[in-house]
């Protein structure tokens, strides 16, 4: 058994005690881009139609990253970047599954999972875009 199952089901005998509070961190260890992954790969979007005649071999992560926190996108929410590329909802959300779909559990995923099925979460709260907890 996980230690940390381990440490949590003795913790609380039979009894829900405890809200998970999970980030886009519980689903990088299976390859699921975070919510700053995702906003560079915008960003990437956003440099190339603004520099059409710009190599993009030659153009690298952290020139996108710089590029991107110089530029007045940074200041934008998230949405607001997505409806520039992508004035459609339906659109955007073939972007996200791009992304988000495909993957297989991680170990964070199975983990939550794991502590559900002993009844030691009571609930799950999260930020994700993905659904992985759910299918753990």
């Amino acid at each position: 058994m996980n230690p940390i199952v381990r440490l949590a089901a003795s913790a609380s005998p039979g009894e829900k005690k405890y809200v998970l509070f999970a980030g886009a961190g519980v689903s990088k260890d299976a390859g699921i881009p975070t919510s700053w992954d995702l906003m560079l790969k915008t960003a990437n979007l956003l440099y190339f139609a603004e520099n059409q005649n710009a190599d993009q071999k030659a153009v690298g992560i952290d020139q996108i990253k710089d590029w991107f926190l110089e530029s007045e996108y940074a200041k934008m929410e998230y949405a607001e970047l997505m409806n520039l590329l992508y004035p459609n909802v339906p659109d955007q959300q073939s972007f996200l599954k791009e992304y988000l779909n495909g993957h297989k559990l991680g170990e964070s995923h199975r983990g939550i999972a794991e502590l559900a099925k002993r009844n030691i979460i009571r609930a799950i709260i999260t930020t994700n875009f993905d659904h992985y907890i759910e299918k753990a």
